[in-house]
């Protein structure tokens, strides 16, 4: 008998006598070679799988990121300040945000509020409406005005909310 070059399978010439023992190892030698092909295939096929799978997340990824850019232009910021007490001209209120704002809004707890923006300015309290000076640098805005320290968002030992829209490119 002989054998087959990559298997070993028997193989038989026309005067060997066939035995069970022998076909019967071939078919187990062609059944492992046959489970551990089958085995090989499905990893690659798992593999390009999850592959195509990674690649699709990627892309929707990216989409979010893309379409999330698109939503605005600008970020809710919110901070909070207490006041001293002191409002003048020459001694101007100033609050600096992390980036440019686009509006802020102050407000004192059950009093008065203000209302900003670069450009528009407007400062409302109680049934008093007023004009007061608010200047504006990059990410700075100071204001000044009022009859007491109270009107002009800084009275003394009191917390003062503020919620700003800031500029989301800068």
């Amino acid at each position: 008998m002989t054998q087959t070059p990559n298997y070993k399978l028997t193989q038989w010439a026309k005067t060997d006598r066939i035995q069970m023992e022998p076909f019967n190892q071939d078919n187990a030698k062609i059944d492992a070679a046959l489970k551990a092909h089958d085995t090989a295939i499905a990893a690659k096929a798992a593999q390009s799988a999850l592959t195509k799978e990674t690649s699709a997340r990627t892309k929707a990824i990216s989409a979010l990121n893309t379409a999330i850019a698109k939503l605005g232009n600008c970020q809710l910021y919110t901070t909070t300040y207490v006041g001293t007490g002191t409002l003048s001209a020459e001694q101007p209120k100033v609050l600096t945000f992390p980036k440019a704002p686009k509006l802020v809004y102050v407000a004192a707890p059950r009093t008065y509020h203000l209302i900003a923006a670069p450009g528009v300015t407007y400062y409302e309290g109680g049934t008093v409406y007023e004009r007061y000076d608010i200047a504006w640098s990059g990410k700075t805005m100071s204001w000044s005005g009022g009859r007491t320290a109270a009107e002009g968002m800084n009275a003394q030992g009191v917390t003062y909310q503020v919620v700003a829209l800031l500029d989301a490119g800068t």
